[in-house]
Formats: C-alpha cells, sequence, structure tokens
C-alpha cells in the first residue's frame, strides 16, 4: 500500500503502452502526453520500485524479467479500475472508449452495415476500429490493445468468450474465361479441382474448420496463389482480368454493380461459409458495452444477408 500511494495510475498505464509498443515514441502518443514526461514518471516508478522495468539498451526497448511481471500485474490493476469507474459512472447510455478489433475480410462489408446506425445512438461512446490478422485480434485481446474482437470462429482459443452473430457462406468469384463459368452453381469438389486466388486468412480457414477440412484436404496451397495481405479486392481485379477464381464472402455481393455480380457463383455440397463472433476475455467488465454491440452487429449481419439473398 505504500507503493501504491506513491505512483500512480497513469505510470502503469505508460509501462503497459510501452510493452505494447516497444516504442517510447509510440507509447506516449498513445497516452496523449509527451516523450519526455512518459519517461520521466518511468523512470520515476522504477527508482520507487528499485527495479528496472525496462532494457532500453536494446531495440526495439524489452522489458526484464522483473518488468516482464510487473507489467502482467499492473494490466490486472487498470483493469480493475476500470471496472471501478465503469460501476461509478454506470448510466444508460453508453460511454468511454471502446475498441473493437475486426479482421480485414470482415470490415469492408459488415462495419457498414450497423457502425453509422450504433454510433448515432451512442454519441458519447468513442469506437475505435482496429483491423488485425486473425493471430493479432487474438494477441489484441491479450495485451489490453482491443476490448473486443470480430472475426470468424475458426481457430479462436476456448479460453475467451464468444458470442455467436450469424453464418455467412463463401461464395465463388469466377473469370468470364474460366472453364466453370457457365454453371449457375458450383460444387467444392469443381472448385478443388481448380487452381484458387486465396486470402491467407480464407486459406487457414477452409484447411483447419473441421467442418471443411475433410472437403478442402485436396486444396495445395503450393500450387495456388495465397496472398498474406488478404486483400479481396486485389484477388476480384485478379480473376476479372485473368482466368482464374476466388472465393469472396457472401456480404460482399451488397457492394457489387451488376457488371460484377455477373461473376458470383454460389457454391454446393457443402456450402462453405464461417461462422462470425463478437470475442471478449472471460469476465470482460462492460457487459451492457458488449450486450449492446452484439445486438448491433447482428441486426446489422441479419439485414445483410437478406438483402442479398433477396
Amino acid at each position: 500500500w505504500i507503493f501504491l500511494i506513491t505512483m500512480n495510475f497513469s505510470q502503469l498505464k505508460y509501462i503497459s503502452s510501452v510493452d505494447q509498443f516497444r516504442n517510447f515514441a509510440r507509447a506516449a502518443e498513445d497516452c496523449h502526453v509527451t516523450q519526455p514526461t512518459l519517461s520521466k514518471e518511468i523512470q520515476k516508478l522504477e527508482q520507487r520500485l528499485g527495479v528496472m522495468i525496462f532494457d532500453r539498451t536494446r531495440v526495439p526497448v524489452v522489458p526484464t524479467d522483473r518488468g516482464v511481471k510487473l507489467i502482467a500485474q499492473a494490466r490486472c490493476v487498470l483493469r480493475e479500475m476500470d471496472c471501478f469507474t465503469h460501476l461509478a459512472g454506470q448510466a444508460l447510455e453508453l460511454s468511454g472508449e471502446c475498441w473493437l478489433g475486426v479482421c480485414p475480410s470482415i470490415s469492408p462489408y459488415l462495419l457498414p452495415l450497423f457502425l453509422p446506425e450504433f454510433g448515432q445512438a451512442h454519441p458519447r461512446l468513442n469506437i475505435h476500429i482496429k483491423e488485425m490478422a486473425h493471430h493479432e485480434l487474438i494477441d489484441g485481446l491479450n495485451n489490453d490493445s482491443v476490448d473486443a474482437i470480430l472475426t470468424s470462429r475458426a481457430r479462436l482459443p476456448s479460453s475467451l468468450h464468444q458470442q455467436s452473430i450469424g453464418e455467412e457462406p463463401y461464395v465463388a468469384y469466377i473469370s468470364e474465361q474460366h472453364p466453370l463459368f457457365a454453371k449457375s452453381e458450383i460444387s467444392a469438389e469443381e472448385l478443388c479441382s481448380h487452381g484458387f486466388y486465396l486470402s491467407s486468412e480464407i486459406a487457414e480457414h477452409l484447411q483447419h474448420d473441421p467442418e471443411f477440412k475433410e472437403t478442402f484436404k485436396q486444396f495445395d496451397p503450393a500450387s495456388n496463389l495465397i496472398l498474406d495481405s488478404g486483400s479481396l479486392e486485389t484477388l476480384r481485379r485478379f480473376v476479372e482480368m485473368g482466368k482464374g477464381l476466388t472465393l469472396v464472402p457472401k456480404l460482399s455481393a451488397l457492394y457489387m454493380g451488376m457488371r460484377r455480380l455477373r461473376f458470383i457463383r454460389p457454391i454446393i455440397n457443402p456450402v462453405p461459409s464461417r461462422r462470425l463472433v463478437l470475442a471478449t476475455r472471460r469476465g470482460f467488465r462492460k457487459p451492457e458495452l458488449l450486450a449492446e454491440l452484439k445486438q448491433a452487429i447482428k441486426a446489422g449481419f441479419n439485414s445483410g444477408i437478406a438483402s442479398v439473398e433477396n
């Protein structure tokens, strides 16, 4: 308790941020203070505790062995403080900060279906969106850089609290010069007999999801084009200008004109899909925020799927 009297919560936030960014300048920007102020406060904390928290001789900066344990405990204290202040200021209207991590293959299609209305409904809530790869989303929850993540269920740790948003099918996007273009629908087996253009996110999903792993076991990433960036717009350009095919989420069809819709074909036997989930750490301290966010996302998703099918 003596130590707690002489330290402050800002210092705990500073060491957490430096550990997250491994850079004092970026951490200062994240904490909205100058770099000298952040460095001085961390040095004060180190002197008071008699422990070096960061090894400044290494680039990027890294925590010491003792620092790793102290930073982990600091994050626990910050989470409890966040819970305390949330309970103290709890109101019917959502307010404060919300950091939502989203997969790049989800954000351009699903966010427009709920985010504008959600923001208008909660004007005192500042919503920050971070597009991140699947593994980065999980890391983000672990290091507190995001409050919740919107991603596919495949390969999510069971330790996370997961709430289902809905099942989104993949559809084929096929060049006019491709042998399968003339078909009105395509079987999964037919897809596997031809080369793919795929984002790394979708390729990993098809190979590891238990529901589709057996069907797509013939798919050989070594003989197909895989984009690590996962840019579906880039893959669509490849298809439109060549002879290949790719898979795109069904919601992406909402944003296509008639010229592009002619490249779309449904897939059958089985229908490859992804289950979208909103995930948080267990014990997330803002249940009202989570409930409102899930309701808004799910309503937008259902509306979007219905519009595509109509």
